[in-house]
């Protein structure tokens, strides 16, 4: 418990330093929203001022995992250049950390979020009113269409999985919940009726081990850019090799590995961006 407790510390001031480093935001923006996390924590509010808009939020140290986010988008810039980026799928959106970040500091682009969570789903869309052209669904994409159980934490909804083992991988959680989730294979028809294009320049995916079969969902979507989370030390299918031997196979490509990052040597992931063009 105090090893937790003390790792816990470790990486708030880690996703501090984070944030002070980052480029995209100024010092004012940076300085204020510091104070305004330590407050939050303190008086376990549940929204913040968040790059010029209220982000709201379900735990009370989500403020803490936000510092983070715009080094994400500030490195993800660095290897494809955002700013030639329309229209983006967020897919394992949660509360709406990625697609918040990513319209406020590019607000041109079109996003498409999916959360199959329908507890934290309000959260997700109260986020998202802040902006045009972000649209939310609240299902998950998979190559079956059903129901299926999911897992996940009140304090940690962000890990919510498929797979009830993928709860562990960062801490114990002892408030894990069981729901059934809605899951939807993608169908030219279904394409259309949400206005979705089948047209993406970027894909990110970030579903606790479901990335292969979120991939599956995705044959009839023509894309330029997959960001991925990488499996590394959690249960299924979404490791480097199967992802790169999907991609080649059903792309008909050699798909590119252009960034990858493992935060460090006990992360139970990494993130990847591969390029199709």
């Amino acid at each position: 418990m105090q090893n937790e407790i003390i790792k816990k510390i470790l990486t708030n001031f880690k996703f501090d330093y984070y944030l002070i480093s980052t480029q995209n935001i100024n010092f004012f923006n940076k300085f204020t929203f510091l104070w305004r996390k330590y407050y939050s924590i303190l008086l376990n509010k549940r929204k913040i001022k968040y790059l010029r808009n209220d982000f709201y939020y379900d735990n009370r140290f989500s403020p803490a995992i936000l510092e983070n986010y715009p080094r994400e988008i500030s490195d993800i810039d660095k290897a494809i250049n955002l700013s030639k980026i329309k229209n983006v799928l967020d897919i394992g959106a949660n509360i709406g950390q990625f697609s918040f970040t990513l319209k406020s500091l590019y607000p041109l682009i079109h996003i498409y979020a999916f959360e199959p969570n329908k507890e934290i789903y309000p959260i997700l869309e109260k986020n998202a009113a802040n902006f045009k052209n972000l649209y939310t669904y609240n299902f998950g994409l998979g190559n079956k269409t059903g129901m299926k159980d999911f897992y996940f934490s009140q304090t940690a909804s962000a890990e919510g999985s498929l797979y009830k083992e993928n709860m562990n991988q960062n801490y114990v959680r002892k408030d894990v919940k069981k729901t059934k989730v809605k899951i939807m294979k993608l169908t030219p028809k279904i394409i259309k009726k949400l206005n979705i294009p089948q047209k993406i320049d970027f894909v990110k995916i970030d579903v606790e081990g479901a990335e292969v079969d979120v991939l599956k969902s995705l044959k009839i979507i023509d894309f330029d850019y997959l960001y991925i989370e990488i499996s590394v030390k959690r249960k299924g299918e979404g490791n480097l090799k199967n992802i790169e031997e999907f991609l080649r196979k059903e792309k008909k490509i050699q798909p590119k590995l252009i960034y990858y990052n493992l935060p460090d040597k006990d992360s139970p992931c990494a993130n990847a961006i591969f390029s199709l063009k």
